[in-house]
């Protein structure tokens, strides 16, 4: 089996490094493996970080230093393009802060999908135990189509919004996963980590990277739509999530505003 290992570094080479151990532990000799990094412009002290430590791993790891950050699926489509996806059995792509439960490769060599399975979403488990898939397992409805256009009319409104759903999960209103649901076909998946199959290279090179950060798996999962294809939720596959290490430093208001610019290109795919 040949897989790709696709992920981004900003200003966050020690999650890096614990992202290329985490892959060298799965390494066999029944599977060939490639590592591709994207730096999305980090600085320069992070980035020698990374370069010492490339130089000096065990594993082959082609590190790709880019001369302006392309953003999140912008830097994964950067590192799609090292070398022809179509060679690859599976080809994993996602943060730089996740680690593999110790069977993911065992698991993902023994597994099966159908040829309309082009994408396939991991148990992600985050730091809280809560478990991120799927996100959501059929298109928005009109309610949370009009909570999001609400959230993002203005700064002031998202912190109503943000504090009003605070209090429907109180009263479980909304669904959290504290215990992984069962394997089955859903809408979108978790932007933390994907699988992506042969079958989503029968259709595409890249992925839709018109947003800079946060939304991307609204995009990644119309281009699943628009080939009548599906996304699976396969729950024994496991990865741990130390969310948003290279985002932790942003403002709330920073943060909204980002997402609101993506939001002004997703809107019309949820």
């Amino acid at each position: 089996m040949r897989v790709k290992f696709v992920s981004v570094n900003f200003n966050s080479s020690a999650e890096t490094i614990k992202f290329i151990e985490s892959v060298s532990s799965l390494a066999s000799a029944a599977v060939h493996f490639e590592i591709v990094i994207v730096d999305n412009l980090s600085e320069e002290s992070d980035l020698n970080s990374l370069q010492e430590y490339v130089c000096s791993c065990d594993m082959a790891v082609n590190l790709i230093v880019s001369d302006k950050n392309l953003g999140y699926f912008g830097g994964l489509n950067c590192g799609l393009s090292f070398s022809d996806n179509r060679a690859f059995d599976y080809v994993l792509v996602g943060n730089n802060d996740v680690i593999f439960r110790d069977d993911f490769i065992e698991v993902l060599s023994a597994s099966y999908f159908d040829d309309d399975i082009m994408v396939v979403s991991p148990d992600i488990v985050n730091n809280s135990g809560v478990h991120e898939n799927p996100q959501l397992e059929y298109r928005a409805s009109l309610a949370m189509k009009l909570a999001f256009k609400a959230y993002f009319s203005s700064y002031f409104m998202s912190i109503l919004v943000f504090n009003f759903s605070k209090i429907l999960k109180k009263l479980k209103f909304r669904k959290v996963f504290h215990q992984p649901i069962s394997s089955r076909v859903i809408y979108q998946g978790s932007g933390a980590f994907y699988v992506l199959t042969k079958s989503f290279f029968k259709y595409y090179n890249l992925l839709d990277d018109r947003i800079f950060l946060w939304g991307e798996e609204r995009l990644l999962a119309n281009q699943v739509v628009e080939r009548n294809a599906k996304t699976y939720f396969f729950r024994d596959l496991v990865v741990y999530h130390n969310e948003n290490s290279s985002t932790s430093k942003l403002s709330s208001r920073r943060i909204w505003q980002i997402n609101r610019k993506s939001y002004s290109i997703y809107k019309n795919y949820m």
